[in-house]
């Protein structure tokens, strides 16, 4: 028998080391779903690794980091923002830039004929204005379900009032004898011919709270919660069979229903008061502690000039001593962070707190920003 050469041991040696190489390499390209994830910087999920938070995946894939609050909108699963976890899948679909910053318009003048007549500035401002901003371009600072869903404050003197004129109904049953109502149960209600029609999209809301011992309110007021949007399917005498198409919170027998109209979009837009100065008299889920994406009700409405839209400024005076037995101490504003309009009552105002450098709490105050 033929004796290997030494040279034969160390090849085969060689080609031993090269394939556990080419095979190890193979197990760490399967083992991370990733790699074939960030090779394709077109798709339209990405998968949560160790170490992600929206804010650099805003970055990675948009190029911008301040993004991330529309990103964290186009992904409702994920229920924290600061909080993601490997495995966890993000919608990349592409979207408008950044919802909270607005987006500079350029105009330019056309010159004027000389033979035409010189208009006012003001109707030569209209018309550029007009000629630039198309509808198209409008910039939102929200979603639509969010506007859909936001809750309200209203007087219980005008709560009740419009219940009569309008011709709100409750749910009285439900066809799974189900206690918690949601999306796709079938409901019955207290409306019946004459009053509803076969195809019709009412509204479902509650009496979040009672705001009548509140010391900043001037009367009683009612806090609305909405939560959600039916279909009416059948009519039958003084009742009808609704299903729940959207479900923002649960719903239960006894909670109101009126016919749906839908909010608008807020434009961000400049408030055309520009002394406007009001306060944080209430927050959705009673929070003592607010900040980002938090919902709070203000203490000025339409009636003071407020708009969907407008942003404010969030403020406290804070007092400043120049030594330890200083008796006037002197007054500094801080500022907290800032706030959009997103719905308008007379008094009173809903609005979505878009940037928080400090905690914020009821009694803060709201201005223009002056910047």
């Amino acid at each position: 028998m033929r004796k290997k050469s030494p040279f034969e041991n160390y090849r085969l040696s060689l080609f031993f080391f090269i394939y556990v190489i080419l095979c190890v390499s193979l197990l760490l390209i399967l083992s991370n779903p990733l790699s074939a994830q960030e090779a394709i910087p077109d798709s339209d999920v990405y998968i949560v690794t160790r170490g992600d938070t929206l804010w650099n995946i805003s970055e990675k894939f948009f190029g911008d980091p301040y993004f991330w609050p529309a990103l964290w909108q186009i992904n409702p699963h994920i229920k924290d923002p600061h909080w993601i976890y490997p495995g966890e899948i993000v919608n990349l679909i592409k979207m408008t830039p950044p919802v909270y910053v607005s987006a500079p318009v350029s105009t330019t003048l056309k010159p004027l004929e000389k033979e035409k007549e010189v208009k006012p500035i003001e109707e030569a401002v209209k018309e550029v204005v007009e000629e630039v901003v198309e509808p198209e371009k409008a910039f939102y600072v929200t979603t639509q379900d969010k506007v859909d869903s936001c809750s309200f404050l209203i007087p219980q003197q005008v709560f009740h009032q419009r219940e009569a004129d309008e011709g709100w109904g409750k749910i009285i049953d439900s066809k799974e004898n189900r206690i918690s109502l949601s999306h796709m149960d079938h409901i019955f209600i207290n409306l019946g011919e004459g009053k509803v029609l076969p195809g019709q999209e009412m509204t479902i809301f509650k009496i979040e709270r009672n705001l009548k011992g509140n010391k900043k309110l001037d009367m009683p007021y009612y806090m609305i919660d909405i939560l959600g949007k039916v279909k009416i399917l059948e009519v039958h005498g003084d009742m009808s069979m609704a299903a729940i198409t959207k479900s923002h919170s649960e719903a239960v027998v006894g909670d109101f229903v009126k016919p749906y109209e839908p909010m608008p979009r807020p434009v961000l837009k400049a408030p055309k008061i520009k002394d406007l100065d009001g306060e944080i008299l209430e927050s959705e889920h009673s929070k003592e502690n607010l900040a980002e994406f938090d919902i709070v009700f203000l203490n000025i409405g339409k009636w003071d000039g407020l708009e969907p839209g407008n942003p404010f400024q969030i403020y406290r005076f804070d007092e400043i001593k120049m030594a330890a037995k200083d008796k006037n101490p002197r007054k500094v504003i801080r500022s907290l962070g800032e706030l959009i309009v997103i719905r308008t009552e007379e008094w009173t105002s809903t609005a979505l707190i878009t940037k928080s450098k400090y905690p914020i709490v009821i009694g803060d105050r709201v201005r223009v920003n002056p910047e």
